[in-house]
């Protein structure tokens, strides 16, 4: 048992180190463009703002900074780095576009399709190379 697990660590390990330096630029970006979003979603729904055009506008401007902050060679020193952000970030950037819905749309169908939309964009922000 304890050599299959070294083993695949060892795999791990090796797949990561594969893997080209824009990766962790793109999970960062990701949750950039999905988590500024949803922090300022819940913080503007704690403050009492249940208006949908709130939400709208302070959905616009986070996505715009999280687009906008530059990450140009932010990760090629670190590589001890670059495990946790893969692993760790992979894992949450999985999770976020499924989240965000529901600060922007009350009704279920339309989160649905936002949903959607929002890992159509996510596979498009990986494919174009966007990091």
């Amino acid at each position: 048992m304890g050599d299959s697990i070294s083993r695949f660590g060892y795999e791990l390990v090796r797949a990561i180190n594969s893997l080209p330096y824009e990766t962790p630029q793109f999970i960062v970006r990701g949750l950039l463009v999905y988590g500024i979003p949803i922090l300022a979603g819940s913080i503007s729904l704690r403050l009492g703002n249940r208006s949908t055009q709130i939400q709208w506008v302070v959905f616009i401007a986070s996505f715009a900074a999280g687009l906008i902050l530059p990450l140009d060679g932010l990760f090629r020193s670190r590589l001890d780095f670059r495990y946790w952000i893969i692993l760790v970030g992979g894992s949450v950037l999985a999770v976020l576009p499924s989240i965000l819905p529901g600060f922007l749309f009350s009704r279920r169908g339309a989160q649905m399709k936002a949903r959607v939309a929002g890992y159509a964009f996510l596979i498009l922000m990986m494919v174009s190379g966007f990091g």
